[in-house]
């Protein structure tokens, strides 16, 4: 089964990769630099991975587009900017930190902490905007129907899971 939210993806993932490797922190030394290797070539190997990304979100919101209707397209579009840039604002921090320590805490004693500390922050802010939700369903549902509470289910969803 895998895990669910960052927070469970990234200790999945420091489970999966076990021991060090050569070169890692906790391993042996780091091997010597391949001749020719630097920020020149990292880019050019970044640059069509995030290409292909651009072209494949293109070709998604000309689908959408065409599927849906002009209204459920436009709640669609608030919803995923909303959920974004709530993420950033709220996790953003907590998955910066993540990725900063990650290799630190891949082995040994420490990973266990780290991936309740990562957990624990990500409980502590899903669990408010799950009870904000709740608190705010009621309303919703008497101002927007079943469609405006649909949409409030859509966008914890995306928030939680993303």
């Amino acid at each position: 089964m895998r895990p669910f939210g960052m927070a469970g993806r990234l200790c999945y993932h420091l489970q999966v990769m076990g021991k060090p490797r050569k070169g890692d922190i906790h391993g042996a030394a780091a091997p010597a630099k391949a001749p020719g290797r630097g920020p020149g070539k990292d880019v050019f190997l970044y640059l069509p991975a995030k290409v292909v990304e651009g072209v494949i979100g293109s070709l998604a919101i000309m689908v959408l587009m065409r599927l849906f209707d002009p209204e459920v397209y436009g709640r669609y579009g608030i919803i995923n900017t909303t959920v974004n840039v709530s993420n950033v604002v709220l996790l953003g921090w907590l998955i910066q930190s993540a990725h900063r320590y990650a290799v630190k805490f891949r082995s040994g004693r420490g990973k266990r902490a780290f991936c309740a500390t990562i957990a624990a922050g990500w409980a502590a802010v899903n669990v408010p905007v799950i009870a904000v939700a709740a608190v705010s369903a009621p309303m919703v549902l008497s101002g927007g129907g079943p469609q405006g509470l649909a949409t409030l289910l859509a966008a914890v969803w995306m928030f939680v899971a993303y």
